[in-house]
């Protein structure tokens, strides 16, 4: 029998805005976000009155930490958990790996004085 992991529900945003620079050139701006599906209405409204294109991905995508990556949900927004941050899967590879580079730049912090 295969079990299948966890799925992720996670939607992919991506943002761009274009400015034309005093030169005459242009210049592109993009950032991509995993979203959840619980606040990603109020995402996208909030992303579309500060960008100019927003496009959510029609399916999901956990992003490069998977699904038991890390999700901070933005203070501003008008939801319930807002200003929420969910660490990753206690136990999973992403709490590790991420923990491990937390105590890396510590011990390179301390190392500095």
């Amino acid at each position: 029998m295969i079990t299948e992991g966890p799925v992720s529900t996670k939607r992919r945003v991506t943002l761009r805005s274009i400015s034309a620079m005093s030169d005459g050139s242009t210049a592109v701006r993009e950032a991509v976000d995993y979203v959840r599906p619980d606040f990603l209405d109020a995402y996208v409204a909030d992303a579309r009155l500060h960008w100019q294109a927003v496009e959510v991905s029609e399916e999901p995508d956990a992003g490069p930490l998977g699904y038991d990556g890390p999700t901070y949900v933005p203070p501003h927004l008008p939801v319930s958990n807002a200003g929420q941050f969910y660490p990753p899967t206690p136990g999973s590879a992403v709490e590790v790996a991420l923990a491990a580079t937390e105590a890396a730049a510590l011990a390179a912090e301390g190392g500095r004085g």
